[in-house]
């Protein structure tokens, strides 16, 4: 076994990295096909897949809050996983 190092930990970083954003690309091609089959897809994988998790932190934080901002978060998040799923911008 190879010794620990701060390059052999990048390097890893960045495989583990790559392999989540293929399988999470692949993933919402997958179910932008499922979901809606006839529209336009304007966004990229990478912001697809962006958008997608960082619209989950956005609803997971709003209803953590339990307020009105809360509310508010969580829309803007459900918009973004939304965006993510179909890999379209209407804007």
């Amino acid at each position: 076994m190879e010794p620990i190092t701060l390059e052999n930990a990048r390097n890893t970083a960045r495989e583990v990295t790559r392999r989540v954003t293929d399988e999470a690309s692949s993933a919402l091609s997958r179910m932008h096909d499922t979901l809606s089959p006839d529209s336009t897809v304007n966004v990229g994988d990478m912001e697809r897949v962006a958008s997608a998790l960082a619209g989950g932190v956005l609803v997971a934080s709003g209803l953590g809050r339990g307020s009105l901002f809360g509310f508010v978060l969580g829309l803007g998040g459900a918009a973004l996983i939304h965006r993510g799923l179909t890999g379209h911008c209407g804007g």
